[in-house]
């Protein structure tokens, strides 16, 4: 672990808006992940909502960040994990307003020289859209514990090295 004092070495945040039907699955896998008896020491686990840029002081210090968020895909409920230098490629804001969650992140990189020594990795769970609505459709539901499972093992591996 780190100095007495300072934040764990992991993070998690789980990115999205949970009124938005599908696209809170950051956000329900974060709860889901809290409550894990299997979550390893020196993790922490928090709902990072829409807005990334307001993390910074979350994400300072840490060996390692794991963002899970939604993306737009065929098959519901599918984990893809990739280096964060991918996912920004992959996930361009169409809006000339709107920052993508990779582009704020890439703003923080900027911003926030000390993030540099910090490995950050994304866990994008496909969905099929996302709708105003309080709840995660039921397929995705249905698939959290599964996709919980996926970033225990994940974190089990990346922890252990």
């Amino acid at each position: 672990m780190g100095a007495p004092g300072s934040p764990p070495p992991w993070l998690v945040v789980g990115l999205g808006n949970a009124l938005a039907g599908d696209d809170g699955i950051g956000a329900r896998l974060a709860q889901h992940l809290r409550e894990h008896p299997a979550l390893p020491a020196g993790v922490e686990v928090l709902d990072g909502g829409t807005d990334l840029l307001r993390l910074a002081g979350a994400l300072r210090g840490r060996r390692a960040v794991i963002l899970v968020d939604a993306m737009v895909g065929a098959e519901t409920g599918r984990l893809e994990v990739e280096p964060h230098g991918r996912a920004a490629l992959s996930r361009v804001s169409t809006s000339a307003h709107g920052l993508s969650a990779p582009g704020a992140l890439d703003l923080l990189l900027l911003q926030e020289p000390a993030l540099a020594a910090t490995r950050f990795t994304w866990a994008l769970v496909s969905v099929h859209d996302a709708v105003p609505g309080a709840a995660l459709s039921a397929a995705l539901e249905a698939a959290v514990p599964a996709l919980a499972a996926r970033l225990l093992a994940l974190l089990d591996a990346e922890t252990d090295g």
